[in-house]
């Protein structure tokens, strides 16, 4: 199913003459992740699940998921946890 949808929207590019499609495939065992654009010189782009998970009292918040599923590993860097 995956790769069916890979190579349709790789058609979909090709036949537009474009680079970009909507929701767009960047790896083929992981199909929920996604390209994050963040500007810094060493990685203009991240990849990876968008959640916002907030700690309350010692409780972990899902806040927002986009893709129908908890993450298996939660990263984040120094400069979104500053508070």
């Amino acid at each position: 199913m995956v790769t069916n949808k890979v190579f349709k929207q790789q058609k979909e590019m090709y036949d537009k003459r474009t680079h970009r499609v909507d929701d767009g495939i960047v790896s083929i065992n992981q199909p929920h992740v996604r390209p994050i654009v963040r500007g810094k010189s060493q990685a203009k782009v991240e990849f990876g699940s968008k959640i916002h998970v907030s700690m309350i009292d010692g409780i972990s918040l899902l806040d927002e998921i986009r893709f129908g599923h908890y993450p298996k590993e939660v990263l984040a860097d120094q400069i979104y946890c500053a508070s």
